[in-house]
């Protein structure tokens, strides 16, 4: 029995009555039956704010995956509320209300909101005269009036005050689609009077705020900053309306943002700073993950104040080598791309002789298969395409992982992506296939089937000197 069961256990034997009053682990489950609830994991409590309630300094609060219908307030508690299937799974939806989460008790960095998607709320999180640590949460949709932040309000005491400067903690943090309206719509995220936030590997993008920005009254959609010295590391803020991250002059004291090894549209000086497209994967269906082209991968620090997770908003490694030059580096914002390997695999097509014009060169059943090779997610395969009656013999991986040829004697082949986690070869592990048709005259054409199993293949032909090459894109979805 672990530690944390038995102290769940013993004060209700002890004293005869529930509730966790010495526990070090109280358990929430939206599931469970209001009312009746200890903080047991036998009888979890239902909603967070009462596993907030039950729990003293020191306390781990683990919270079940589901949607949570409220607001919550940690009371001053240096607590960790926890999910315990990460930020996609486990939702606390403010119902619009808000803000959805508030630190307004004088909480310390050792408070923490660690796995949550926190949406619906007029503002997101309130950290006004305090210093929580945010973790891995996607903070979302949330919407705000006048002057106030529309994710995250970080306030600090101000230049006259007796109180020290603040430093919440922001990291490994999605910050998207929230919205502030009204005549003085706020940022996504404000910083003031002395509250100077370390914010590191978070992404910060596609906010709107619909008050516009001038020198005098500056205004952002993603970051603004008033008075206070935040350090931003490892971050991407893009794609913000109307601008990614200002600084307010009119503001006592004078504060400067510390950003370095991000990607700030509109540029931001400070080293290893980027002002370029992310490339991510399809940011109008909400897919921020970056892709494996994009200039933010292995372009961060590995020693960002403050240090650096072991991994990323979804729980992927970090630090992993993204580019393929042996160097792992971190990448900037809340994900890391994956080098996971996959296996490209060439096979004959059955009963299909030699290239003829017209011929497409696609399967739908797993062809007998002559050769595999195990490739990276930032390589671009490549198999040189021969006329009707020859036989291309190699097949040759370019890209930033390296070259070489693997030889093979292919008469018409199919091609698909199999994850090796589905090891032994499933039918339903593996990808799409993708169908080159020789159309005569040494040219050739490409169709793609888009995504299946969560892998997508993708095929271009490319003319080159030595004739036209059939290059080769893949990548597996969530990465």
């Amino acid at each position: 029995m672990s530690r944390a069961l038995a102290l769940v256990c013993i004060p209700a034997l002890l004293l005869g009555a529930p509730g966790p009053a010495a526990a070090d682990v109280i358990h929430v489950d939206q599931a469970a039956i209001c009312g009746l609830g200890d903080g047991s994991v036998a009888t979890p409590y239902c909603t967070i704010q009462q596993g907030i309630d039950a729990a003293v300094a020191g306390d781990q609060v683990l919270v079940a995956p589901g949607t949570y219908v409220e607001t919550l307030d940690y009371l001053g508690k240096a607590i960790t509320v926890a999910s315990t299937a990460g930020y996609a799974q486990t939702t606390i939806d403010g119902n619009g209300g808000g803000p959805v989460v508030l630190f307004g008790s004088f909480e310390g960095q050792d408070s923490v909101l660690d796995g949550f998607t926190v949406t619906n709320g007029f503002t997101g999180i309130s950290c006004s005269g305090t210093e929580p640590t945010i973790r891995n949460c996607a903070i979302v949709r949330n919407f705000s009036q006048f002057v106030a932040a529309s994710a995250i309000a970080c306030n600090g005491f101000g230049p006259h005050s007796s109180f020290p400067e603040l430093h919440p903690v922001i990291e490994n943090c999605l910050i998207a689609r929230n919205l502030a309206v009204g005549q003085f719509g706020g940022p996504a995220l404000r910083i003031g009077n002395l509250s100077s936030p370390i914010i590191t590997n978070t992404t910060i993008t596609e906010n709107i705020s619909n008050l516009p920005s001038d020198p005098v009254f500056p205004n952002a959609g993603g970051i603004q900053n008033q008075g206070s010295f935040p350090v931003i590391t490892n971050c991407i803020l893009w794609n913000n309306q109307p601008q990614d991250l200002v600084n307010d002059p009119s503001a006592l004291p004078i504060g400067l943002p510390d950003v370095s090894f991000s990607d700030v549209g509109g540029g931001w000086i400070g080293p290893g700073n980027l002002d370029t497209d992310p490339l991510f994967v399809d940011p109008d269906a909400d897919d921020f993950h970056l892709s494996q082209f994009s200039p933010c991968v292995d372009t961060g620090t590995n020693t960002p104040a403050g240090g650096l997770l072991t991994t990323d908003l979804e729980g992927d490694d970090r630090v992993v080598d993204g580019d393929g030059d042996s160097l792992p580096v971190v990448d900037m914002g809340a994900d890391e791309v994956a080098t996971a390997e996959c296996f490209l695999v060439i096979g004959p097509a059955p009963g299909i002789a030699p290239f003829l014009p017209g011929l497409h060169l696609f399967a739908a059943q797993l062809a007998p298969v002559t050769a595999s090779w195990a490739v990276t997610l930032t390589e671009i395969p490549e198999i040189p395409l021969a006329p009707a009656g020859l036989l291309p013999t190699g097949i040759a991986f370019q890209g930033p992982g390296g070259g070489g040829v693997a030889e093979a004697t292919v008469l018409c082949a199919q091609v698909l992506m199999w994850n090796p986690a589905a090891f032994p070869a499933n039918p339903a592990q593996w990808s799409n296939g993708v169908a080159l048709t020789y159309e005569g005259a040494n040219t050739w054409t490409a169709s793609n089937y888009g995504l299946a199993n969560g892998m997508q293949l993708s095929v271009d032909v490319v003319a080159t000197r030595k004739g036209p090459v059939a290059r080769f894109s893949f990548r597996i979805a969530g990465l």
